[in-house]
């Protein structure tokens, strides 16, 4: 999934969607679920929430990333100080936390998401990669079922 914490779209997808296809297919093994971030230009707190994320991981692991990206879709809300809050929610080291995301340490990585994005075509979020399908928008979860049985059956399984 290329994403935006800012896009009320992605937001729908990650509270309306994802918890039956995390259950019945990333929970299962069958599907490997990764997120990159696609902070569109015109949501002006994307990025800095993308990269507090990436510091967020920078404290713990794949875990911690996940639970903080949890947050931000939850509280969808991204002053600095919400932010930081998160992370003390996290029970992260808000000093360092708080570096992190001011000297933009993740800016790079988050670029580099963008980037790839861009080369497959990517121009929208959501955008989603079922095995080089590529899905534009937050469909339901019955048409992402479809599209993951279909390529679960062609494989044989």
């Amino acid at each position: 999934e290329f994403s935006d914490y800012e896009c009320p779209f992605c937001q729908s997808f990650y509270r309306d969607t994802f918890p039956q296809i995390k259950e019945n297919y990333i929970d299962t093994g069958i599907v490997k679920f990764v997120y990159r971030d696609y902070p569109l230009a015109n949501h002006s707190n994307a990025l800095n929430s993308a990269m507090a994320a990436e510091c967020a991981r920078d404290q713990g692991d794949d875990a911690t990333y996940f639970e903080y990206h949890d947050l931000l879709f939850d509280g969808y809300n991204f002053t600095e100080d919400i932010l930081l809050g998160y992370a003390e929610d996290l029970e992260l080291d808000a000093d360092e936390f708080s570096e992190c995301l001011s000297s933009e340490k993740f800016r790079e990585e988050v670029e580099r998401d963008i980037i790839e994005g861009d080369t497959l075509g990517v121009y929208g979020t959501p955008t989603f990669f079922i095995n080089k399908e590529k899905i534009n928008g937050a469909q339901p979860y019955e048409f992402f079922e479809e599209v993951i049985d279909r390529w679960y059956d062609s494989i044989g399984q």
